[in-house]
């Protein structure tokens, strides 16, 4: 859609998108693209952007019925498209339930893919929409705890080098996140590196200092104090 002629059309699209098989009255649709037209002008310009957005849906080989229009409203039809973000909630929903059978490895094939289809945050090109703003940041918690999974389905089958690149990848997206600090310095105890676990410690414990002038918690803190007291001891722990 990035090559689409009609910009009105795209952003129309994903107003839509972000409502799937919900109504959308006509005047939400006007607030959002024209907020500064008046309604003569708005509806002109809304019966324009329809037509171009079924036009363009049509060259993908998808039929005008995916675009439903009843009374003053428009409502995109979930069954007559195919979504990334429906197949990676339900590819994550799918690895959860095998981990929680303790099926390490079929949980990992789930989690794989569904990671393979985050590639982003959700319409993170729409920083300031508030219309799509709680979606965002349910699609970003769920995606950082599929990664919290796969990091622990990899630790339980021993596959701790695994578990530490995940773990940095959950902090490259997000730093702050402090059980994934918590989760690297045990992983990397248990692959027999405690000086870059407590390292990892230190990183945690400025990184919130200097975002939240806070300090790692208590959980984080004995960990780092048992692995200075006694590396082994505290791997041979985790390990069991």
């Amino acid at each position: 859609i990035g090559k689409w002629k009609r910009k009105q059309a795209v952003a129309l699209l994903k107003y839509l998108v972000n409502q799937l098989d919900h109504p959308v009255h006509r005047e939400c649709l006007l607030d959002y693209l024209w907020p500064k037209a008046d309604e003569s002008q708005g509806l002109g310009r809304l019966k324009v952007a329809i037509y171009c957005l079924r036009r363009e849906l049509r060259a993908l080989g998808i039929g005008d019925d995916v675009l439903k229009t009843v009374g003053d409203t428009y409502i995109l039809r979930r069954d007559s498209v195919w979504l990334d973000v429906d197949t990676f909630e339900r590819l994550f929903a799918k690895g959860r339930s095998l981990q929680d059978q303790m099926k390490w490895g079929e949980a990992l094939e789930h989690f794989a893919e569904a990671r393979h289809l985050y590639r982003g945050d959700y319409l993170e090109e729409e920083v300031y929409a508030d219309w799509c703003a709680e979606e965002r940041g349910c699609l970003h918690e769920l995606y950082l705890e599929m990664l919290a999974r796969t990091a622990e389905c990899h630790a339980k089958l021993e596959q701790y080098s695994e578990a530490v690149h995940i773990c940095r990848k959950a902090l490259v997206f997000d730093p702050c996140r402090e059980n994934f600090h918590y989760a690297l310095m045990e992983h990397l105890l248990s692959s027999g590196y405690p000086d870059l676990a407590l390292a990892q410690y230190r990183q945690c414990m400025q990184i919130l200092a200097q975002e939240f002038d806070a300090s790692p918690l208590p959980k984080t803190q004995r960990l780092y104090e048992q692995i200075l007291n006694g590396a082994d001891c505290v791997r041979e722990s985790i390990n069991k």
